[in-house]
């Protein structure tokens, strides 16, 4: 026989009525706001063109991009790792940090159809030769490839120092032109699985 609960005693729940309700209102709130993978996962790989530090203003290229997808009806992922001032060759932290980013993905079982990746420019601000770096480049290629994404790499921006400054000038048109070269010999090929 049960008892009442005295004045001002309160009364404990019943166990199986609150799962229950709880059951409910997760189930309604998935049908009333039923959630949606990304038709495209996208990984921003770059220096603070990417981050969006530019004229010391932040407005990553991201934003733009995810608004572009959008209004054409593409649900998208955009994960941006873009950090400012770093560079594609050591001591630059871009291959480390794509790699960590790729097996963290990998852990939470995302995997990235498209790594855009848009650096360079620190490290022909030192003077790296544009052969070297391409090479470096090629490395971010590889590793993007390797966990099954396409890579869109990106010619350097023009750059206001290039005016003053011919070896820097002859660097980013070369670098540029590798870029440029290489993805000719190697064209996109357009699936279904990729749509």
């Amino acid at each position: 026989m049960e008892t009442q609960p005295l004045l001002g005693e309160r009364r404990k729940p019943n166990r199986r009525i609150w799962i229950v309700s709880l059951c409910f209102v997760v189930t309604l709130l998935l049908l009333l706001f039923p959630t949606r993978a990304p038709d495209l996962n996208i990984l921003c790989l770059g220096d603070s063109l990417t981050q969006g530090i530019t004229d010391g203003q932040d407005h990553p290229y991201t934003i733009e991009l995810a608004k572009r997808f959008k209004e054409s009806g593409i649900f998208v992922r955009i994960d941006n790792i873009g950090v400012s001032g770093d560079r594609v060759l050591p001591p630059g932290r871009m291959r480390p940090r794509l790699t960590y980013a790729l097996a963290q993905a990998e852990r939470q079982h995302l995997k990235y159809d498209w790594v855009l990746i848009l650096g360079g420019i620190n490290d022909l601000g030192v003077h790296e030769e544009a052969h070297r770096l391409f090479y470096g480049l090629r490395n971010l290629w590889r590793i993007s490839t390797t966990h099954g994404a396409h890579v869109l790499a990106m010619n350097m921006l023009e750059w206001s120092l290039e005016a003053h400054d011919p070896v820097l000038k002859a660097n980013v048109s070369a670098y540029n032109h590798l870029i440029e070269t290489h993805s000719k010999q190697v064209p996109f090929k357009r699936d279904k699985s990729t749509g």
